[in-house]
């Protein structure tokens, strides 16, 4: 393989000068900045941490609030006003407004931790060097944002209202079922 056929991923290097040229798609090197050319590997990096900081606070979050609503349940069936049976049931009812409330919090957290740690390693710092502005880090993170903001949103109309309607019909009939029963 000669000096002409091997091409990195975006750049074509010239036989002639042994300079970089141009990217593949005919863009002069002159007039694509660092942070251009190294925006797609920088973009997956920095969502890829704050997604999975996301799930990991997620799921540390969720594990502590359902057992929070599983404990709630188990009283209330302790008392007789809901089927012992129907407990997991019921916390899966409230799953959808559990989540559509702390999504939003442990994304601003998981956001938060994420810069925290670029800030504190001096990657931020490098990458405002190479010519990263505060906007493009703020588009970048403005997709995972935005698909969490509408998935909730869709949760909020849809879901949570429904499944609180299957929650409270559902203990209803339990209720109306308990004073047939003791009425006879």
């Amino acid at each position: 393989m000669n000096l002409n056929q091997a091409k990195c991923n975006y750049i074509v290097m010239n036989k002639a000068t042994n300079r970089k040229v141009k990217f593949e798609d005919g863009t002069p090197m002159e007039q694509v900045d660092d942070a251009t050319y190294l925006g797609g590997t920088i973009n997956k990096y920095m969502n890829a941490r704050v997604l999975l900081i996301f799930v990991i606070a997620l799921s540390i979050t969720v594990s502590l609030l359902v057992g929070e609503r599983l404990v709630h349940y188990l009283e209330k069936a302790a008392n007789g006003s809901v089927p012992p049976k129907a407990i997991f049931l019921l916390v899966a009812f409230r799953f959808s407004e559990l989540l559509q409330l702390i999504i939003p919090f442990v994304l601003s957290i998981s956001i938060s931790i994420s810069l925290g740690a670029l800030q504190e390693s001096r990657e931020l710092l490098a990458l405002q060097v190479a010519g990263l502005s505060n906007l493009r880090l703020l588009a970048w993170l403005s997709a995972p944002v935005l698909v969490l903001t509408v998935f909730v949103g869709i949760m909020s109309l849809l879901a949570t209202p429904s499944a609180r309607q299957m929650e409270e019909s559902y203990i209803s009939e339990y209720s109306n079922s308990q004073n047939t029963i003791t009425i006879q």
